[in-house]
């Protein structure tokens, strides 16, 4: 059984679906430990690697990422079609 503290005082908004949503702006790392041959430039010079369950594109004169962010877990490997034009998680 819960019970709320004597003291405690409930707001009226503490049940309501926040207003706010978060927004990935930037990764810091990379997966190196456990693979391998997962660091490429594409056909427009931008770096294409991964790290957790995101698949990242780097624009490094920019410094901006874009990410696929469809998996549900850890990205394990990278392959890049020779055209440089599409890639593979």
């Amino acid at each position: 059984k819960l019970v709320t503290p004597a003291m405690w005082e409930t707001l009226p908004t503490a049940g309501d679906v926040p207003s706010e949503t978060l927004k990935l702006e930037f990764v810091h790392g990379y997966r190196g430990h456990d693979a391998r041959h997962n660091l490429f430039y594409n056909a427009q010079g931008k770096l294409v690697y991964h790290a957790a369950a995101l698949g990242i594109v780097m624009c490094t004169t920019q410094r901006k990422q874009q990410f696929f962010a469809y998996h549900e877990d850890d990205v394990l490997c990278l392959a890049a079609h020779p055209g440089l034009d599409i890639c593979a998680t």
